[in-house]
């Protein structure tokens, strides 16, 4: 029997999840056999990609809501954080208003990401929550994604965190309350928009015997 593996990234921070179903593979050790099991958007950890997280996320499921699934932005021009503060008048001779304020958010997110890894990497849960809650990336969403990032907020009450990007609304949620928060989600979203995944702290495959 296999947990099933799946990689998401928080900030810089490559998360290893574990999808809350087991697969039994009569097959053997077939990878491909069980990648499809992997929930939509998630790409299959590597077998031999491994991270050193802190346990740090004991205690807390990784909630992950499908909100919107629209077109994407247009590819925006890659620039360095301190290039585009310095060049944003010349910038804005070829870049729409909306174009230089999606570049703006990115570049503060750049910054932010880094303080998340170092905050994850000596273990201050509270200040990698406080961070990611003050991320400004779903400013770029629609309606509907920053009213799920405010319900959001609102049920964990200050304790966890919560954002969004690219209408993926990803929550820190204390695991005894996982399951009412996907309820919560699924009712007002849909069902099956809301999937609880379990934190784990390297990839590869899990075998129960």
């Amino acid at each position: 029997m296999y947990s099933v593996p799946a990689k998401i990234t928080v900030g810089s921070i490559p998360l290893f999840l574990t999808a809350d179903k087991i697969i039994i593979n009569r097959d053997g050790f077939n990878i491909n056999y069980i990648s499809d099991e992997i929930p939509k958007g998630f790409e299959k950890a590597d077998f031999n990609d491994t991270i050193d997280i802190p346990d740090c996320f004991s205690g807390y499921s990784l909630c992950i809501s499908s909100i919107n699934n629209r077109k994407p932005h247009d590819e925006l021009p890659n620039t360095d954080i301190e290039d585009f503060f310095s060049s944003i008048e010349e910038l804005r001779e070829k870049c729409t208003e909306s174009e230089i304020y999606r570049m703006a958010v990115l570049c503060d997110e750049k910054k932010r990401n880094q303080l998340e890894y170092e905050a994850v990497m000596r273990s201050d849960i509270p200040e990698f929550f406080r961070l990611v809650n003050d991320s400004s990336m779903y400013t770029l969403c629609t309606p509907k994604v920053k009213t799920a990032v405010l319900i959001s907020r609102n049920f964990l009450d200050g304790d966890g965190a919560v954002m969004a990007e690219n209408e993926i609304v990803k929550a820190f949620v204390p695991s005894y309350l996982a399951n009412d928060y996907a309820k919560r989600m699924n009712a007002i979203f849909g069902e099956g928009k809301c999937s609880i995944m379990q934190i784990r702290y390297t990839g590869g495959f899990e075998i129960t015997i």
